[in-house]
Parts: structure tokens; C-alpha cells; sequence
């Protein structure tokens, strides 16, 4: 049995890929939207390695 935060990692992977077309499509307009599009990969790292750690720590076994 997985930990219910797994499926969270999940759906904010499939959010991002979901963001991510129309984020590459606006790059070329707004140089103001690459910053935030480094901020939303900076933070889902941060919190995909948080989540990953605290699992770790918890023996969680990825199969």
C-alpha cells in the first residue's frame, strides 16, 4: 500500500506536464513567464525530494 501522498506527486506531476504546453507556447511573448516557470519546476522539485525523503525516512519501498 502506497502512502496517501504518492498519489499527491502524482497528480502534481500530470498538473505540471498538463501546464507545460501552453507555458512553452507563451515563452516567446512574455520573458516575465520564464521566471515563473522556473519558480513551478524549482518548487515541485522541492517537494517531490521532500516527499521522497520523508518517505525514506519512513521505509516506504518503491515497487
Amino acid at each position: 500500500m502506497l502512502p496517501p501522498d504518492f498519489k499527491l506527486f502524482k497528480r502534481a506531476r500530470d498538473f505540471r506536464a498538463f501546464l507545460f504546453v501552453p507555458i512553452m507556447l507563451a515563452l516567446a511573448h512574455s520573458p516575465k513567464i520564464i521566471k515563473i516557470f522556473i519558480g513551478i519546476i524549482g518548487i515541485g522539485n522541492y517537494v517531490r525530494n521532500y516527499g521522497i525523503h520523508r518517505q525514506a525516512r519512513r521505509g516506504a519501498n518503491f515497487d
